[in-house]
Protein backbone atom coordinates (compact mmCIF):
# COMPACT_ATOMS: atom_id res chain seq x y z
CA UNK A 1 0.00 0.00 0.00
CA UNK A 2 1.13 3.31 -1.17
CA UNK A 3 1.69 6.10 1.35
CA UNK A 4 -1.05 8.16 -0.57
CA UNK A 5 -3.54 4.77 -0.36
CA UNK A 6 -2.79 4.82 3.32
CA UNK A 7 -3.64 8.47 3.44
CA UNK A 8 -6.57 8.15 1.95
CA UNK A 9 -7.54 5.17 4.02
CA UNK A 10 -6.88 7.56 7.33
CA UNK A 11 -8.75 10.66 5.69
CA UNK A 12 -11.56 8.01 4.79
CA UNK A 13 -11.97 7.24 8.76
CA UNK A 14 -12.28 10.67 9.81
CA UNK A 15 -8.56 10.93 10.88
CA UNK A 16 -6.89 14.42 9.63
CA UNK A 17 -3.75 13.33 7.86
CA UNK A 18 -0.46 15.16 7.27
CA UNK A 19 2.68 14.44 5.09
CA UNK A 20 5.91 14.31 7.17
CA UNK A 21 9.21 13.56 5.46
CA UNK A 22 10.48 9.63 5.08
CA UNK A 23 11.88 8.68 8.10
CA UNK A 24 11.38 11.91 10.13
CA UNK A 25 8.62 11.96 12.94
CA UNK A 26 7.72 15.76 12.46
CA UNK A 27 5.25 17.91 9.80
CA UNK A 28 7.93 20.68 8.38
CA UNK A 29 4.97 22.38 6.74
CA UNK A 30 3.92 25.35 8.95
CA UNK A 31 0.70 25.88 10.65
CA UNK A 32 0.29 21.99 10.20
CA UNK A 33 -1.97 21.94 13.56
CA UNK A 34 -4.16 23.90 11.16
CA UNK A 35 -4.12 21.86 7.89
CA UNK A 36 -7.08 19.50 7.00
CA UNK A 37 -6.44 17.38 3.66
CA UNK A 38 -9.17 15.91 2.01
CA UNK A 39 -9.16 12.89 -0.14
CA UNK A 40 -9.56 15.26 -2.74
CA UNK A 41 -6.76 17.50 -2.22
CA UNK A 42 -4.28 14.31 -1.15
CA UNK A 43 -2.54 14.10 -3.93
CA UNK A 44 -0.74 17.57 -3.47
CA UNK A 45 0.54 16.49 -0.66
CA UNK A 46 1.45 12.58 -0.93
CA UNK A 47 3.37 11.43 -3.60
CA UNK A 48 1.65 9.19 -6.05
CA UNK A 49 4.34 7.18 -7.56
CA UNK A 50 5.45 5.44 -4.33
CA UNK A 51 7.96 7.41 -3.18
CA UNK A 52 9.44 6.82 0.45
CA UNK A 53 7.01 9.44 2.70
CA UNK A 54 5.66 8.90 5.85
CA UNK A 55 2.11 10.17 7.21
CA UNK A 56 0.82 11.37 10.46
CA UNK A 57 -2.08 11.81 11.79
CA UNK A 58 -3.37 14.85 14.20
CA UNK A 59 -5.10 13.53 17.19
CA UNK A 60 -8.16 14.53 19.09
CA UNK A 61 -10.43 16.93 17.95
CA UNK A 62 -9.54 17.14 14.37
CA UNK A 63 -9.04 13.13 13.86
CA UNK A 64 -13.45 12.94 16.08
CA UNK A 65 -11.47 12.40 19.17
CA UNK A 66 -8.82 9.74 18.33
CA UNK A 67 -5.96 9.47 21.16
CA UNK A 68 -2.64 8.16 21.16
CA UNK A 69 -1.19 6.51 24.64
CA UNK A 70 2.42 6.68 23.84
CA UNK A 71 4.31 3.85 25.86
CA UNK A 72 7.83 4.71 26.52
CA UNK A 73 8.80 2.84 29.08
CA UNK A 74 9.18 -0.51 28.58
CA UNK A 75 7.47 -1.35 32.08
CA UNK A 76 4.25 0.40 30.65
CA UNK A 77 4.70 -2.17 27.42
CA UNK A 78 4.44 -5.46 30.05
CA UNK A 79 2.28 -3.97 32.24
CA UNK A 80 -0.49 -3.12 28.73
CA UNK A 81 -1.88 -6.59 29.26
CA UNK A 82 -3.68 -5.32 32.37
CA UNK A 83 -4.10 -1.72 31.80
CA UNK A 84 -4.42 -1.29 28.25
CA UNK A 85 -7.97 -1.29 26.32
CA UNK A 86 -8.52 -4.27 23.99
CA UNK A 87 -8.00 -1.57 20.38
CA UNK A 88 -5.78 -0.77 17.90
CA UNK A 89 -1.91 -1.31 18.40
CA UNK A 90 0.88 -0.68 16.73
CA UNK A 91 4.71 0.21 17.14
CA UNK A 92 7.89 -1.33 15.63
CA UNK A 93 10.24 -4.05 15.52
CA UNK A 94 12.19 -2.84 18.51
CA UNK A 95 9.80 -1.22 20.31
CA UNK A 96 6.90 -3.42 19.53
CA UNK A 97 2.82 -2.85 20.90
CA UNK A 98 4.07 0.74 22.29
CA UNK A 99 1.22 2.62 20.63
CA UNK A 100 -2.58 2.19 21.52
CA UNK A 101 -5.51 4.55 19.66
CA UNK A 102 -8.69 5.11 21.27
CA UNK A 103 -11.38 7.80 21.62
CA UNK A 104 -12.15 10.06 24.06
CA UNK A 105 -14.14 12.78 23.51
CA UNK A 106 -12.65 16.28 25.19
CA UNK A 107 -9.18 14.39 26.01
CA UNK A 108 -6.79 16.39 27.10
CA UNK A 109 -2.91 16.04 26.91
CA UNK A 110 -1.28 14.87 29.89
CA UNK A 111 1.95 14.01 30.41
CA UNK A 112 2.74 11.11 33.03
CA UNK A 113 6.50 11.94 33.42
CA UNK A 114 9.51 11.74 36.34
CA UNK A 115 12.61 14.10 36.07
CA UNK A 116 15.12 12.98 33.46
CA UNK A 117 17.72 11.63 35.93
CA UNK A 118 14.80 9.31 37.34
CA UNK A 119 13.56 8.08 33.77
CA UNK A 120 12.18 10.81 31.94
CA UNK A 121 8.58 10.15 30.46
CA UNK A 122 7.17 7.08 31.49
CA UNK A 123 3.64 7.56 29.31
CA UNK A 124 1.83 9.80 27.16
CA UNK A 125 -1.99 10.49 26.87
CA UNK A 126 -1.88 12.41 23.52
CA UNK A 127 -4.69 14.07 22.17
CA UNK A 128 -5.21 18.13 20.76
CA UNK A 129 -2.57 19.30 19.76
CA UNK A 130 -0.34 16.55 18.93
CA UNK A 131 0.27 14.52 16.22
CA UNK A 132 1.37 10.83 15.58
CA UNK A 133 3.92 9.31 13.32
CA UNK A 134 1.31 6.21 11.96
CA UNK A 135 2.08 2.99 10.25
CA UNK A 136 3.30 3.28 6.54
CA UNK A 137 5.99 4.82 7.96
CA UNK A 138 9.24 4.83 8.57
CA UNK A 139 10.91 5.41 12.12
CA UNK A 140 14.02 7.22 12.25
CA UNK A 141 16.03 4.42 13.62
CA UNK A 142 14.90 2.73 9.78
CA UNK A 143 12.34 0.27 11.04
CA UNK A 144 8.81 0.08 9.83
CA UNK A 145 5.62 1.34 11.68
CA UNK A 146 3.21 -1.20 11.49
CA UNK A 147 0.01 -2.39 13.33
CA UNK A 148 0.03 -5.07 15.33
CA UNK A 149 -4.10 -6.28 14.91
CA UNK A 150 -6.99 -4.79 13.33
CA UNK A 151 -9.00 -3.87 16.84
CA UNK A 152 -11.78 -1.45 16.97
CA UNK A 153 -10.45 1.87 18.58
CA UNK A 154 -12.34 1.67 21.74
CA UNK A 155 -14.46 4.54 23.59
CA UNK A 156 -13.34 5.39 26.59
CA UNK A 157 -14.41 8.33 28.69
CA UNK A 158 -11.92 11.17 29.82
CA UNK A 159 -12.06 10.65 33.82
CA UNK A 160 -11.85 7.00 33.30
CA UNK A 161 -9.03 6.45 30.57
CA UNK A 162 -6.82 9.52 32.80
CA UNK A 163 -7.28 7.15 35.95
CA UNK A 164 -6.44 4.21 33.98
CA UNK A 165 -2.95 6.01 33.07
CA UNK A 166 -2.20 7.65 35.96
CA UNK A 167 -2.25 3.75 37.67
CA UNK A 168 -0.50 2.38 34.74
CA UNK A 169 2.05 5.00 34.89
CA UNK A 170 2.25 4.31 38.67
CA UNK A 171 2.45 1.08 38.22
CA UNK A 172 5.34 0.71 35.31
CA UNK A 173 7.53 2.89 37.83
CA UNK A 174 6.70 0.91 41.02
CA UNK A 175 7.45 -2.15 38.48
CA UNK A 176 10.63 -0.64 37.97
CA UNK A 177 11.74 -0.42 41.59
CA UNK A 178 10.11 -4.18 42.43
CA UNK A 179 13.82 -5.27 43.45
CA UNK A 180 14.62 -7.77 46.30
CA UNK A 181 15.29 -6.47 49.50
CA UNK A 182 12.17 -4.05 49.14
CA UNK A 183 9.08 -5.87 47.70
CA UNK A 184 7.70 -6.76 50.88
CA UNK A 185 7.98 -3.02 52.64
CA UNK A 186 6.80 -1.31 49.18
CA UNK A 187 3.98 -3.57 49.24
CA UNK A 188 2.70 -3.38 52.60
CA UNK A 189 3.40 0.67 52.50
CA UNK A 190 1.88 0.78 49.15
CA UNK A 191 -0.78 -1.05 49.94
CA UNK A 192 -1.50 1.30 53.21
CA UNK A 193 -1.20 4.40 51.02
CA UNK A 194 -3.97 3.47 48.53
CA UNK A 195 -6.36 2.05 51.45
CA UNK A 196 -6.05 5.34 52.86
CA UNK A 197 -6.98 6.79 49.55
CA UNK A 198 -10.22 5.39 49.66
CA UNK A 199 -9.52 1.47 47.48
CA UNK A 200 -10.89 -1.37 48.39
CA UNK A 201 -8.66 -4.39 49.88
CA UNK A 202 -9.45 -6.14 46.80
CA UNK A 203 -8.63 -3.82 44.35
CA UNK A 204 -5.64 -2.66 46.14
CA UNK A 205 -4.65 -6.43 46.31
CA UNK A 206 -5.25 -7.03 42.34
CA UNK A 207 -2.95 -3.96 41.79
CA UNK A 208 -0.21 -4.88 43.42
CA UNK A 209 -0.72 -8.72 41.94
CA UNK A 210 -0.11 -7.47 38.56
CA UNK A 211 2.97 -5.57 39.67
CA UNK A 212 4.47 -8.86 41.21
CA UNK A 213 3.73 -11.24 38.81
CA UNK A 214 5.18 -8.69 36.12
CA UNK A 215 8.57 -8.59 37.75
CA UNK A 216 8.80 -12.61 37.90
CA UNK A 217 8.43 -12.25 41.75
CA UNK A 218 8.12 -15.66 43.64
CA UNK A 219 6.21 -14.83 46.54
CA UNK A 220 3.40 -13.22 44.57
CA UNK A 221 0.88 -14.47 47.19
CA UNK A 222 2.72 -12.92 50.39
CA UNK A 223 2.55 -9.17 48.87
CA UNK A 224 -1.21 -9.11 49.50
CA UNK A 225 -1.21 -7.60 52.24
CA UNK A 226 -3.85 -5.13 51.82
CA UNK A 227 -6.58 -7.09 54.09
CA UNK A 228 -4.35 -7.22 56.90
CA UNK A 229 -2.99 -3.84 56.66
CA UNK A 230 -6.77 -2.31 56.47
CA UNK A 231 -7.58 -4.42 59.93
CA UNK A 232 -4.31 -2.42 61.28
CA UNK A 233 -5.75 0.96 60.08
CA UNK A 234 -9.35 -0.05 61.22
CA UNK A 235 -7.30 -0.27 65.12
CA UNK A 236 -5.75 2.73 64.62
CA UNK A 237 -2.45 0.98 64.69
CA UNK A 238 1.12 2.43 63.18
CA UNK A 239 0.78 1.72 59.83
CA UNK A 240 3.79 2.56 57.13
CA UNK A 241 2.94 5.74 54.78
CA UNK A 242 4.25 8.70 52.35
CA UNK A 243 8.03 8.45 54.97
CA UNK A 244 8.74 5.23 54.25
CA UNK A 245 7.37 5.39 50.27
CA UNK A 246 9.96 7.72 50.20
CA UNK A 247 12.71 6.09 51.83
CA UNK A 248 12.16 3.04 49.22
CA UNK A 249 11.47 5.23 45.85
CA UNK A 250 13.43 8.32 46.72
CA UNK A 251 11.32 11.75 47.69
CA UNK A 252 11.12 12.67 43.81
CA UNK A 253 9.40 9.92 42.65
CA UNK A 254 7.41 8.96 45.24
CA UNK A 255 5.96 12.73 45.31
CA UNK A 256 5.26 11.97 41.54
CA UNK A 257 3.05 9.13 42.32
CA UNK A 258 1.17 10.59 45.29
CA UNK A 259 0.21 12.83 42.99
CA UNK A 260 -0.68 10.89 39.77
CA UNK A 261 -2.52 8.15 42.29
CA UNK A 262 -3.75 11.28 44.73
CA UNK A 263 -2.68 9.84 47.79
CA UNK A 264 -3.30 11.83 50.78
CA UNK A 265 -1.22 13.00 53.18
CA UNK A 266 -1.37 11.92 56.51
CA UNK A 267 -2.38 14.82 59.07
CA UNK A 268 -0.03 15.99 61.23
CA UNK A 269 0.78 14.72 64.43
CA UNK A 270 -0.39 16.79 67.35
CA UNK A 271 2.21 17.64 69.52
CA UNK A 272 1.91 15.44 72.84
CA UNK A 273 1.35 17.40 76.09
CA UNK A 274 3.50 17.59 78.65
CA UNK A 275 2.37 18.25 81.98
CA UNK A 276 4.66 21.11 83.73
CA UNK A 277 5.10 20.32 86.94
CA UNK A 278 6.46 22.63 89.91
CA UNK A 279 8.22 22.04 93.70
CA UNK A 280 6.81 22.92 96.94
CA UNK A 281 9.95 24.93 96.91
CA UNK A 282 9.16 26.25 93.73
CA UNK A 283 5.77 27.11 95.23
CA UNK A 284 6.81 28.91 98.59
CA UNK A 285 8.90 31.46 96.61
CA UNK A 286 6.60 31.95 93.78
CA UNK A 287 4.56 35.44 94.07
CA UNK A 288 0.85 34.39 93.43
CA UNK A 289 -1.85 36.97 92.68
CA UNK A 290 -4.30 38.06 95.80
CA UNK A 291 -7.53 35.32 96.19
CA UNK A 292 -10.47 36.54 94.49
CA UNK A 293 -13.89 34.81 96.14
CA UNK A 294 -16.97 34.34 95.51
CA UNK A 295 -18.44 33.99 99.29
CA UNK A 296 -15.94 36.28 100.84
CA UNK A 297 -13.63 34.10 103.14
CA UNK A 298 -15.65 30.59 101.92
CA UNK A 299 -15.77 29.94 98.38
CA UNK A 300 -12.78 31.09 96.21
CA UNK A 301 -12.91 31.29 92.14
CA UNK A 302 -12.18 28.30 90.33
CA UNK A 303 -11.72 24.58 91.59
CA UNK A 304 -13.06 23.79 95.02
CA UNK A 305 -14.55 21.00 96.51
CA UNK A 306 -17.54 21.27 98.01
CA UNK A 307 -18.05 17.92 100.37
CA UNK A 308 -20.46 16.22 102.74
CA UNK A 309 -22.59 13.06 103.66
CA UNK A 310 -25.28 11.91 101.40
CA UNK A 311 -28.81 13.43 101.59
CA UNK A 312 -27.47 16.89 103.06
CA UNK A 313 -29.03 19.18 101.13
CA UNK A 314 -25.68 19.97 98.60
CA UNK A 315 -27.41 20.18 95.57
CA UNK A 316 -30.21 22.49 96.81
CA UNK A 317 -27.24 24.50 98.45
CA UNK A 318 -24.91 24.39 95.26
CA UNK A 319 -28.37 25.56 93.41
CA UNK A 320 -29.03 28.30 95.87
CA UNK A 321 -25.18 29.82 96.09
CA UNK A 322 -25.85 29.84 91.67
CA UNK A 323 -28.94 31.67 91.86
CA UNK A 324 -27.45 34.09 94.28
CA UNK A 325 -24.39 34.88 91.91
CA UNK A 326 -27.28 35.05 88.88
CA UNK A 327 -29.73 37.67 90.86
CA UNK A 328 -27.73 39.40 93.39
CA UNK A 329 -28.12 38.44 96.99
CA UNK A 330 -27.07 36.71 100.25
CA UNK A 331 -26.49 32.99 101.21
CA UNK A 332 -26.09 31.55 104.58
CA UNK A 333 -27.61 33.83 106.23
CA UNK A 334 -26.20 36.88 105.01
CA UNK A 335 -23.06 36.86 103.09
CA UNK A 336 -22.94 39.18 100.38
CA UNK A 337 -22.26 37.57 96.77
Amino acid sequence: MTTIDRAQTYIGRGWAVLPIPHGAKRPTIEGWQNLRITATDAPRYFFENGAPQNIGVLLGEPSNSLTDLDMDWREVVQLARHFCPETLIFGRASNASSHALVRCVGAVTKKFSLPEENGGMVLELRSTGCQTVMPGSTHPSGEAIEFENDAEIVEIPRDKLEARCAQWASAAVLLRFWTKGHRDELATTLAALLLRAGWKAEHVDRYVEYIATTAGDDNVRDRLKAHAVEKAITKNAKTFGHKKFGEILGATVAEKLAEWLKLRREAPEAEAFVPQTVTAAQLQVKNLPAIRYVIPKLLPEGLALFVGSPKQKKSLTSIHVALALCYGGKVFGGAQV
